[in-house]
């Protein structure tokens, strides 16, 4: 929100002295400069949000992930400390210490688990910023026979990611639709975008599904019987994969439709975002030649649907 407040104070507050007066310059090279420098601060205040978005979440999970390795490291000094040359009695009273070390708390067991499903979250977030740096530094994206990413493989992961927080905490019931089971009955294809692309992509549409089913939850307009849910499901279309993300969330107007992909339109307060995410993700799309559309209905719900050319179509677009 900072840079959002010096793009409004340069723009429309402080006159020509904020910006420096030439002689020479006529009103129209001064138009143009404010309209470089929006660009520019916009810019940098979409990543910034964005960073501080997976700043959020990598940073508790590294405390969380110190904190086991930490129960860790005292078995293993436990066991470290075992002398082979020991009295039988000893050695079976060191392992005595080192099995109820183990047993503490939730168990090593537990906490080895817990540093291995750490990982991917973090890895995801990594990506996230990446994209967002490129995206600031105006990167062309990669090109090649290299570029591809497997949409089976990666919608399996996305969805894997949020599936056990969204249905323990949130209450919302995640899935892939049978378009996705579809494909592997059919011959294998790639996208052509980087995994990291894909992931910010889907990462977006399924966050802000989750916020709309939530502000639907706080307005109580859920039927009696009616699941929170939202489905991710994917199509091929001659040479393109559509992939839809679905939801029973509160739905959105005419009016905010028109304007959604707009940086920093945001329907949220200030403490959940800056409108800046599906910016990018519209820009980060048509970097690779695809489309996304909305379509909602206020109180029933709403479907992001995202066009991505498959790796490797001939120029006939198949």
């Amino acid at each position: 929100m900072y840079l959002e407040r010096v793009l409004s104070d340069k723009i429309r507050g402080q006159g020509d002295d904020a910006w420096g007066q030439d002689a020479e310059e006529t009103s129209k090279d001064r138009a143009n400069r404010r309209q470089q420098f929006a660009v520019s601060i916009s810019t940098a205040a979409e990543v910034y949000h964005e960073i501080g978005n997976a700043l959020s979440v990598l940073v508790p999970k590294m405390r969380l992930l110190r904190k086991h390795f930490q129960q860790i490291n005292e078995l293993l000094s436990e066991f470290r400390k075992i002398d082979p040359n020991s009295s039988s009695s000893e050695v079976r009273e060191a392992i005595i210490r080192c099995r109820s070390l183990a047993a503490e708390g939730p168990g090593i067991d537990r906490h080895l688990k817990k540093v291995d499903r750490a990982f991917d979250p973090c890895f995801r977030e990594l990506e996230v910023i990446k994209v967002a740096s490129e995206h600031l530094r105006g990167k062309r994206p990669e090109s090649g026979l290299g570029v591809s990413v497997d949409p089976k493989e990666e919608l399996r992961s996305t969805i894997a990611l949020f599936h056990d927080h969204l249905r323990e905490v949130e209450g919302i019931k995640l899935t892939l639709g049978k378009g996705y089971d579809e494909l592997s009955k059919t011959e294998p294809y790639k996208l052509a975008c980087t995994p990291d692309e894909f992931s910010y992509i889907f990462k977006n549409l399924i966050k802000n599904a989750v916020d709309a089913i939530n502000e639907r939850k706080r307005r109580g307009l859920f039927k009696a019987g009616e699941e929170p849910s939202i489905e991710v499901d994917i199509t091929r279309i001659d040479g393109y994969a559509r992939i839809t993300c679905r939801d029973t969330g509160i739905g959105i107007s005419e009016e905010i439709k028109r304007k959604i992909f707009n940086p920093f339109f945001t329907t949220k307060s200030a403490t959940k975002g800056t409108g800046v995410g599906l910016s990018i993700v519209k820009e980060v799309i048509e970097r690779r030649e695809g489309t996304i559309s909305v379509d909602s209905e206020e109180g029933e719900g709403t479907e992001f649907a995202v066009e991505l050319p498959i790796h490797g179509r001939g120029s006939n677009g198949k």
